[in-house]
């Protein structure tokens, strides 16, 4: 990516933070990355699913009318979910479990530092608080 389309897409991300202001740009925009621009098409991206089709459904024609104003000729915003996970290192080495540390992945490559999330611990107390309330109903 070339230095000008960086200044560009500063320059639309200024725009859109004064248009859907600074908590709305915070929650839905912080996160979107410029991956390339091509004739009349901006590539972005975003890290989950849940944002790009958040932004697809209720903001796609803002962005496209930031780019517009910086590069007129720029008719499409393709968004995508980026592929590569990234997680944060934990805060303390011993809040995360033994387990989570030493998994390796089917080539012996080791994985990111990630802790694994178990929903069935979670699902009996999720069943248990349902059950409390359809018999209260």
């Amino acid at each position: 990516m070339t230095n000008m389309e960086q200044e560009r897409w500063s320059r639309v991300k200024g725009r859109l933070r004064t248009t859907v202001g600074e908590d709305v740009y915070t929650s839905w925009f912080a996160r979107m990355d410029l991956e390339s621009v091509q004739d009349e098409s901006v590539h972005l991206s975003v890290p989950t699913r849940f944002l790009k089709s958040w932004i697809q459904a209720h903001y796609a024609d803002r962005v496209l009318t930031c780019w517009q104003a910086e590069m007129p000729e720029v008719h499409r915003i393709d968004l995508t979910v980026r592929t590569a996970m990234r997680c944060a290192a934990p805060a303390k080495e011993a809040a995360v479990p033994v387990e989570a540390r030493r998994v390796e992945r089917a080539d012996g490559a080791p994985r990111p530092n990630c802790a694994r999330l178990r929903p069935r611990r979670f699902l009996p107390a999720m069943m248990r608080s349902a059950a409390r309330r359809s018999t209260r109903a």
